[in-house]
């Protein structure tokens, strides 16, 4: 997600390029549904209208809102068929932003409203864990320190979305990712993190694969795919080299000012 200055349009022909760039967006759809479906170019949709409609609206005003709101859940619906009747939703809620528009345009308001706070958003950083470890509610604390948002998916009201569409909808929300990996599945003589927290990797990867912070317990371990990546191993004791790994990360990702830990 892209951190824009709300600037609001505030002519004519910045209302009318809105409202071509809004119409363009709801024809891509077409494409998007057509075989075969391709659900990660359907996220870096959905990831470029939200950053046009927060730039243009701001995250305050009814019509972001409801764009990030467009979403849809039928017990026995497939993953794909869940996706395709998003898009729908997507577009509908689309064109309605489109006519609010042009009603303004009629009306000859040609200044678009985006949130008037002064104060910078709040970085919010989705946590991906298993269970309740003391390390969960240590970051937590930390990240809250450092005037962080800790988005924790049990934590947010889920708004009778599943839980599925409840985890999506919550990573959808954060600027970054934090892996808390926890020694909580032995597998063979080796200790690994719950299996949730593998599969939000991935689903992190997929978002943003350059926005994502890796810790790691001490005696833990991680797959072979993971291996890879640059990680800072803790203890539930002593979680100061992790805390310093978050701190460096979120100023490299531009969230975090370089005196706002101080």
């Amino acid at each position: 997600m892209m951190t824009m200055k709300n600037s609001g349009a505030t002519s004519y022909s910045d209302l009318s390029s809105t409202i071509d760039t809004l119409t363009q967006f709801s024809r891509e759809v077409d494409d998007l549904q057509r075989p075969p479906y391709d659900d990660y170019k359907k996220r870096l949709w959905v990831d470029k209208v939200r950053d046009y409609l927060e730039l243009k609206l701001g995250k305050e005003s009814k019509e972001y809102d409801r764009f990030r709101g467009a979403s849809s859940y039928n017990a026995g619906e497939s993953r794909q068929e869940r996706s395709l009747k998003d898009l729908s939703y997507y577009k509908s809620d689309l064109i309605s932003i489109i006519q609010r528009l042009e009603q303004r345009a009629k009306k000859g308001v040609v200044t678009l409203t985006p949130s008037t706070s002064s104060q910078p958003e709040q970085p919010k950083v989705f946590i991906a864990h298993g269970g309740t470890p003391p390390a969960l509610k240590k970051l937590k604390e930390f990240l809250e320190a450092l005037g962080v948002r800790a988005i924790i998916a049990e934590d947010e009201p889920s708004e009778g979305r599943s839980v599925d569409d409840h985890v999506t909808w919550c990573m959808d929300q954060s600027d970054c990712y934090v892996v808390l990996a926890t020694k909580d599945h032995v597998k063979g003589d080796k200790v690994y993190a719950a299996e949730n927290v593998y599969i939000e990797i991935g689903r992190f990867q997929e978002r943003k694969p350059n926005r994502v912070i890796y810790l790691l317990e001490e005696g833990a371990s991680f797959p072979s795919n993971i291996v890879q990546k640059v990680w800072e191993k803790f203890t539930s004791e002593n979680m100061e080299r992790a805390f310093i790994k978050v701190a460096k990360e979120l100023r490299a990702f531009g969230l975090l000012h370089a005196g706002k830990s101080n």
